[in-house]
Formats: structure tokens, C-alpha cells, sequence
């Protein structure tokens, strides 16, 4: 659900502290990153009234950079790199790749309806642009080291944690309708994938934190052992971690989306081959059994459906939609139909189907339709270049990450599970396409 400021004194209130914000962050960049990466479902509160339509977490980003930059110029001989500036770029072919998906999404920009310009200029600048742009000077700020990848990480495991606890105490809470009509919990998201679709990478994360402090931990325990003191300063630091990881579950296991639990597997897959030869055959193949019927039972119901009842379960509309994106690609193959209109189309094309299961779908539910129809075919290259350069740099190293220190390696691994996640999940739902999702995976991209 989206929380609309519109009146006079909640637009200025807004403004104001975003203004105060810019000044903390122009001299204290790490709170103002750490609070871009805490806050990232803040953009469900909208702002109306101003010349262009924003949300918080916009604000955010924007003072956020606007901040940093004034940090950086004033202290550029503190900071100063080979090329004599303060400021560090990423890696050459990650600016190809997000060159090429910011063109692709302009030129569709242009070409969309007049009735859809303003539409397609938010989608422009609060999913590919301003997340962009906040994780090539987030990476910056690490190379500056205002900030660490470890609180970067920590600052996106308490934002997930927030945002379960929340969707958890408020599903006793009738009034603010936090389950769909088929008991699915969706929290102040507008559906449970949308819960999902933030929560699920975030998991990875924060199983690299649990292990993180368990090392800490086994040099803790040492110290107590010795002196006999101590003992909830353990717990503590094991426990919290261990809790963290367990809430996320349950508020995921509550939506019950397929596409999160499915990505699920495919990091826990991630990771077996990463430390595959620290596990013991002999182990994987009844704890792949155990978290199969696990699966099962989660989605029971749905597999039930879709054994008694194929032609109207969840994935039969899945197939539809995909259907009439790929014939909505044939007749608009280069450019794409522009930002924001598959609604639009969707609705067009549905005289070449039969009945639809479900009308309102602004999203084709897969990442490469979304791109492909919505940045054109620039748009997709740039995308695909990021994802094959990304994998090409895993691959590059995956040997080195279980050779690695406990928190370094786990950590690096981690971002890899995460991003997986973000890609399979993708393959079922359009992860990305939402201010929060957008920020989160370029942060994901360029943290690695």
C-alpha cells in the first residue's frame, strides 16, 4: 500500500527534512549511505504537489549524492586516487552495462504515449537511474572507506528484519489488511510477491552475518572459557543473528511465493558449489531430500491446483501473460512499447487469447521480458552484459572464496547467493522493476 503526502504541510515537512538530511549527509556520508540502504521501502511514501512527482527513498538518494559530492570535493586531497580526483568509477564494463540499459530506457522513454510520459519519466528516474547512480557512488564511498561493505551489509539484513517484524505484528491487526484473500501475507506491500521479491536476497546476507559472528564468537567463547564470564555476550552475539534469519523465514514462508522459495534453492545450490569441497556427499543428498519435502509442503496447495485444476492455477496464468508479452515482442521487437505501458498492451492483446486469469498485470512477471519490452533491445544487451560480466568476475575467483576468512569469504558469497535470488526469482516475477528492488540489486551488482 502506498502512504500519499500530498497536503500542503506534509510536502513541506518532507522537503525540509530531506534539506537537513543533504547537510548530515555532506558531512556525514556513511550515516547518510547506511540510511539509503536501512530505508529502502521508504519509497512507499509518496510525495504529491511538487513540480515532479517523488518518494522518500528518491529523496534519499538524491541528497544522499548530492551530500557525498560535497564531502568529496571538499576533502579531494584526502581521498585523491591515481587520476588525481576523489572520486573512484567501477569497473569499465559495469558502466557499459548500465550505459546501455539507461539509453535503451530513454529512447523508450521517448517513444511512449503522450498519456504515459509522466508514467514512464518516474519509472525512468526511480528504477533506473537514481539506483544507478547511488551504487556507482556507493562503490565510490567504499573505495573512499566512509563506508564498509560489512555495515553496508548489516544496514540491509536490519531493513529486511524491520520490514518482516512490522508485516508479522501487523498481520494480528485485521484493520490494516496485511493477508491477500487467499491468506497469503503481502505486509504494506501491494502483494506477497512484492514482500518476497525484497526479503528473499536479503536472506543470504544475513546467514553471511550469522557466520560473520559466529567466527567473532568461537574467539569470544575462548576469552570465556578462561575468565568464566561472559556467557550472554555469547548468546547474544550467536543468538541475534540465528533469530534474524528465522523471522525472515517465517514472514517468507507466510507469503507463500513460489518464486522466492525457488530462488531459495537455487542459492543453497549456489552455495554447495561454491564450498563443494567442504561438504560430504553423503550429507547433500538427504538434506536436498528433506528441503524437497519441505518445499512440498509449503506449496501443497498450489501444486495441488495445478495437478486437479491446470487451466486456472497460478501457473497457467503465468503461461498467459508470458504468451501475450512474447506476442506483444514480435510486433515491437527493437525499440520495445515503452516505460510502463504493458498494462496497456496486455489489455490490447487479449483478443488473441482466450480469457485472461488475471487483468491487472503491470509487469510480464520475468526480468528479460520486462526489459526487453520496456528498454528495447539496447536495454536487454546492457542487462545481459551486466548479469555475464558479474558471473565472469565470480567465476574468476570462486575457487579463492572458501580459502578466504570466514567473514571475508562468506560475505562475497553471499552477494552471489543474493544475486542469484534476485535472477531466478526474476524468472517467475519482474524482481528490479520497483524503486526498492532496483536499488537493492545495483548495490548487490557493485558491492561484489
Amino acid at each position: 500500500m502506498d502512504i500519499v503526502l500530498s497536503y500542503p504541510n506534509q510536502v513541506f515537512i518532507s522537503l525540509f527534512l530531506a534539506f537537513v538530511f543533504g547537510v548530515i549527509a555532506t558531512f556525514k556520508p556513511n550515516f547518510a549511505f547506511y540510511a539509503v540502504c536501512l530505508f529502502l521501502p521508504a519509497y512507499i511514501l509518496r510525495i504529491r504537489g511538487t513540480v515532479i512527482p517523488t518518494n522518500i527513498l528518491e529523496l534519499l538518494i538524491v541528497m544522499t549524492v548530492m551530500g557525498w559530492l560535497g564531502y568529496s570535493l571538499g576533502h579531494r586531497k584526502t581521498h585523491q586516487n591515481s587520476q588525481g580526483t576523489a572520486i573512484y568509477l567501477p569497473d569499465k564494463r559495469f558502466l557499459v552495462g548500465v550505459g546501455l540499459i539507461i539509453i535503451g530506457a530513454f529512447i523508450s522513454l521517448a517513444i511512449s504515449k503522450n498519456e504515459f510520459f509522466l508514467q514512464g519519466a518516474g519509472i525512468f528516474k526511480g528504477f533506473i537511474v537514481e539506483p544507478i547512480v547511488f551504487s556507482i557512488v556507493l562503490y565510490s564511498a567504499v573505495r573512499q572507506k566512509l563506508v564498509s561493505k560489512e555495515n553496508i551489509i548489516k544496514a540491509l539484513v536490519w531493513s529486511a528484519s524491520i520490514v518482516a517484524i512490522v508485516s508479522l505484528i501487523g498481520s494480528f491487526i485485521p484493520s490494516l489488511e496485511f493477508w491477500t484473500y487467499d491468506n497469503r501475507l503481502q505486509g504494506f506491500y501491494l502483494s506477497p510477491n512484492h514482500l518476497a521479491m525484497y526479503l528473499a536476497p536479503i536472506i543470504p546476507l544475513a546467514i553471511a552475518q550469522a557466520v560473520s559472528r559466529f567466527a567473532s564468537a568461537r574467539d569470544l567463547s575462548i576469552r570465556i572459557s578462561r575468565s568464566g564470564k561472559g556467557f550472554l555476550a555469547l548468546m547474544t552475539l550467536i543468538g541475534l543473528p540465528l533469530a534474524g534469519i528465522l523471522l525472515l523465514l517465517i514472514v517468507l514462508f507466510l507469503t507463500k511465493s513460489f518464486g522466492a522459495w525457488l530462488a531459495l534453492a537455487a542459492a543453497a545450490i549456489t552455495a554447495l558449489f561454491i564450498w563443494r569441497k567442504s561438504f560430504n556427499p553423503k550429507v547433500i543428498l538427504p538434506g536436498g531430500l528433506i528441503l524437497s519435502l519441505i518445499f512440498g509442503f509449503i506449496f501443497r496447495e498450489e501444486l495441488a491446483g495445478f495437478l486437479l485444476n491446470p487451466e486456472r492455477s497460478s501457473w497457467a496464468s503465468r503461461f498467459q501473460i508470458w504468451s501475450a508479452a512474447l506476442a506483444i515482442l514480435k510486433d515491437n521487437p527493437l525499440l520495445g512499447i515503452g516505460l510502463g505501458t504493458f498494462q496497456e498492451y496486455y489489455l490490447a492483446y487479449q483478443k488473441y487469447f482466450s480469457p485472461y486469469l488475471e487483468w491487472a498485470v503491470p509487469q510480464p512477471h520475468n526480468l528479460i521480458l520486462a526489459f526487453w519490452l520496456q528498454t528495447g533491445m539496447i536495454g536487454l544487451i546492457g542487462f545481459l552484459w551486466l548479469v555475464i560480466n558479474f558471473f565472469a568476475r565470480f567465476y574468476k575467483i570462486v575457487k579463492t572464496i572458501p580459502h578466504q576468512s570466514l567473514q571475508h569469504g562468506a560475505g562475497r558469497a553471499a552477494i552471489v547467493c543474493a544475486v542469484v535470488m534476485v535472477l531466478v526469482q526474476g524468472s517467475v516475477d519482474t524482481t528490479i522493476w520497483k524503486n526498492d528492488l532496483a536499488t537493492l540489486f545495483f548495490i548487490l551488482i557493485n558491492l561484489f
